[in-house]
């Protein structure tokens, strides 16, 4: 096929590519671009979600819900790991064995990331009930609940990728070309798992609101209310300082992991529906890609920052920890004086 044969590719989408069959091997800066830097990334991603399943492997007393962390690490993991085939296919000499490694490693890589994605899901929507119904959640959560879970969200991974994938013309692959897998109905899926998403968020915004505002009526207030009953009061208590204890220690780091992935999910969402301009397409599929990276390349961080076990599991890491892990890490029944202290809610516990 000749150098000059251009021809433009559409899909039932917007996104449109036009592809140069020459298939002439990039030189340099644009081989780098296209090929050298998802590697460093993918190298990165490995090496910092490595990270993250040692500190959870360390992690003593564990908790249900960093079942879903776990997973999500493993799949970051495993979406670098798999991802990397298409690009060491395009350095190497492009034949019919290329092409076919680049579909393979492209579908697995999707499959992969929408694992991640509904992972990401489940922690949303599992934080939210730990706020919303506290007690009988930490009551009822188990490890094998969190597993069934797990397995679902495989299964529907690959209900959402198969079929796109039994028809040639949903993916595109050349040797100088990013690869374009199209799937216009998972973008339907996109929408609706990203609106339960931002409206799981935006409870769990009201609900830390509300929590705070009730541990400091009794400050602002000037005229002390009517006494409820003494068993509804321990009731209240014990509810609030299960709250403040979650917020404070396991949801925050949850929220911005999630809100990231709805940013990343946003700019996919606008091209995949055609709400984007042609010419800002690519700078908005780079975008999202960006954020993706970012999330995967970033949780070590979040959770460091705002993630108090977290911390506490990755002390075990350095040589002072080594040998004494003397710092507790939360369980299902333990508590945090200091939370509770400062909500003035010691006596509950």
């Amino acid at each position: 096929m000749s150098a000059e044969n251009i021809s433009t590719l559409r899909f039932n989408s917007s996104i449109s590519m036009t592809l140069y069959n020459n298939c002439t091997i990039l030189q340099g800066r644009q081989s780098f671009t296209l090929n050298g830097t998802p590697l460093i990334l993918s190298g990165a991603i490995c090496l910092l979600q490595a990270f993250n399943l040692v500190v959870f492997s360390r992690w003593p007393n564990k908790q249900p819900f960093l079942m879903y962390h776990v997973s999500l690490a493993a799949c970051a993991v495993s979406f670098a790991i798999f991802g990397s085939p298409a690009p060491i296919a395009r350095l190497l000499p492009w034949s019919r064995v290329s092409e076919v490694v680049a579909i393979i490693s492209a579908y697995t890589s999707i499959v992969i990331g929408r694992i991640g994605q509904l992972n990401i899901l489940a922690i949303s929507l599992d934080r939210l009930l730990s706020v919303e119904f506290p007690i009988p959640y930490r009551d009822h959560i188990t490890r094998t609940k969190v597993s069934v879970v797990l397995g679902v969200n495989v299964l529907v991974a690959l209900l959402l990728v198969v079929p796109a994938a039994a028809v040639p013309a949903n993916i595109v692959v050349s040797c100088n070309r990013p690869i374009l897998a199209v799937n216009k109905p998972y973008y339907y899926v996109m929408v609706v798992i990203t609106a339960v998403m931002i409206c799981s968020q935006c409870r769990i915004l009201v609900i830390a609101v509300e929590t705070k505002l009730r541990l400091l009526q009794p400050r602002l207030s000037r005229v002390q209310p009517a006494q409820p009953p003494e068993d509804h009061r321990r009731a209240t208590r014990r509810t609030t300082v299960v709250v403040v204890r979650i917020v404070r220690e396991n949801l925050l780091a949850a929220s911005i992991v999630v809100i990231v992935a709805i940013v990343a999910a946003a700019g996919r969402i606008l091209d995949g529906f055609g709400m984007i301009s042609k010419s800002s397409s690519a700078i908005w599929l780079q975008f999202s890609n960006m954020m993706e990276t970012i999330q995967y390349l970033a949780t070590p961080f979040v959770y460091l920052a705002f993630y108090r076990p977290f911390r506490v599991a990755a002390r075990t890491l350095l040589p002072s920890g080594m040998n004494a892990r003397q710092h507790p890490v939360v369980g299902r029944r333990a508590t945090f004086p200091a939370v509770a202290a400062e909500a003035g809610l010691a006596d509950a516990h």
